[in-house]
């Protein structure tokens, strides 16, 4: 039987990162889209050489990617961030899978993902949580979590 897999999801500075330090602190495993996204394209790695081919070596120095320059021109570009998320969007997702069919002791595991619900994630998944902290305008230490299962 499979491991019961939530989302986690917000906007910007709504504290996912801390809730998902919270969560590990209570001993469930956790994954972050964020860093599986930067992993997936890591220098050397097949994700990199395919990112190269996809949007050119303007963005490559030394191998590793130039995060920087891809953020400011993917901001003034859709064509390039459509490119982008093509080739790392699939990475993600594979990432995601391999690591969901994967055995666990966590009684639950959490997926953060600020795309959770953009990139249709959450339809696998057993819930939800999303976070709004402008909306309720309190710490996201005043959180309360309990494990059980």
């Amino acid at each position: 039987m499979r491991t019961p897999v939530y989302g986690l999801t917000g906007g910007i500075a709504s504290g996912k990162s801390t809730v998902l330090e919270l969560f590990d602190q209570l001993g469930i495993e956790t994954r972050d889209t964020d860093q599986l996204a930067r992993q997936v394209v890591d220098p050397g790695s097949p994700g990199a050489h395919a990112l190269e081919q996809a949007i050119g070596s303007k963005y490559f120095v030394d191998g590793g990617l130039n995060r920087r320059l891809l953020r400011q021109e993917m901001y003034q570009s859709v064509s390039l961030k459509q490119k982008v998320e093509s080739v790392v969007h699939p990475l993600v997702r594979a990432a995601v899978t391999a690591w969901i069919a994967s055995d666990t002791n966590s009684p639950y595991r959490i997926l953060c993902s600020p795309l959770l619900i953009e990139t249709e994630q959450h339809q696998t998944l057993d819930g939800v949580i999303g976070l709004d902290r402008q909306r309720h305008q309190f710490p996201v230490s005043h959180f309360v979590f309990t494990a059980s299962h």
